[in-house]
């Protein structure tokens, strides 16, 4: 005997017409239950169970594959209620501009770049959230913003706002022994929490934010973008994610100007601007039109390949979305 965990909708495929009425309701929230078969019956199991596993991957696809107006996971009749709180973390995040002219005069644009590549290579290899990397990125900003720092301390400041953000979006964040692994022992563990806890406590511990990947999972599920653009719009965020400019601008405005160009791109046309990112966003084209052309021209720099948002999203799992050219003409 083999004890094998079977979900209900194989349950239901193998039961009576009489209790498939009952069965059939409780299937659709996918439980799970224990039973007891035989060798053999687990063979025959196994049909059914790729009719489940597939009715369950339609049911917790990306947020980009849905197609129904009226999807709960979206909560679309509390669009206007989340737009405005989303706005107001907005707001409440904002940063002061050129903090790198008036505040951090010992470093430059070009290491805020590689930092924010590093943290990237280790969100992607750690195969951590891509949430995780933008708040961790927010939060790094904010408080160079806020804090100097020396150039030698800027990789532990880095890893610091990485690890507090990972515990805050993943469910298995990395250890302190893994970051100080992956920064090839450049500071200690006491180190890292000790900056963990001065990033707190600068920011007041204020870690809610609204960032750009926010706004463009809702923008691109309610302008019904497909697969490919919204793979095209996410590596345009990570894109201006590593690019120090793009951090003055307001997460909403960088998250339109990425959805504007994936349109563009897929349309090959100059296309209008969605009316329901109007209502329901409160944005405009004349708002996002100069960041969507600081991000075409960032989108064609990153061409030369030299980034790992590049190398990641010229892999077929992403489409090779990366390889894709920018728009002509859209700088006038």
């Amino acid at each position: 005997m083999v004890k094998r965990q079977v979900t209900l909708l194989e349950l239901y495929s193998r039961t009576k017409s009489t209790d498939k009425a009952n069965l059939k309701a409780k299937a659709n929230a996918h439980t799970v239950v224990n039973v007891i078969v035989g060798k053999k019956a687990v063979k025959k199991c196994e049909k059914p169970a790729k009719r489940a596993e597939s009715v369950i991957s339609k049911v917790y696809r990306q947020p980009h594959q849905f197609s129904s107006p009226h999807d709960v996971l979206y909560c679309t009749e509390y669009a206007g209620r989340i737009f405005r709180f989303l706005h107001g973390l907005e707001r409440q995040s904002a940063m002061p501009t050129a903090y790198l002219d008036n505040l951090q005069t010992d470093l430059r644009a070009d290491m805020i770049t590689t930092v924010a590549d590093w943290l990237l290579e280790i969100v992607t290899g750690c195969k951590l959230s891509t949430e995780t990397y933008f708040l961790s990125l927010n939060v790094f900003h904010r408080f160079l913003s806020r804090r100097r720092v020396a150039r030698t301390r800027l990789q532990l400041v880095a890893a610091a706002c990485l690890f507090l953000s990972a515990k805050y979006e993943d469910c298995f964040p990395p250890l302190v022994d893994d970051m100080v692994y992956m920064a090839k022992e450049k500071f200690t563990g006491p180190e890292l929490l000790a900056a963990e806890r001065e990033v707190l406590n600068t920011l007041d511990f204020r870690i809610t934010v609204a960032t750009p990947r926010a706004f463009m999972k809702r923008f691109s599920y309610m302008t019904r973008m497909s697969a490919s653009d919204t793979l095209l719009a996410s590596f345009l965020l990570e894109v201006s994610a590593r690019l120090v400019e793009f951090a003055w601008y307001p997460p909403s405005v960088v998250a339109g100007a990425a959805v504007h160009l994936a349109r563009m791109s897929a349309a090959r046309v100059r296309v209008g601007w969605p009316v329901m990112l109007t209502q329901h966003a409160g944005l405009t084209l004349d708002a996002v039109l100069p960041c969507a052309r600081a991000l075409n021209a960032a989108w064609a720099a990153a061409a030369t390949g030299d980034s790992i948002a590049y190398r990641k999203y010229s892999k077929d799992k992403f489409g090779r979305v990366a390889r894709l050219s920018a728009i002509e003409g859209l700088e006038g």
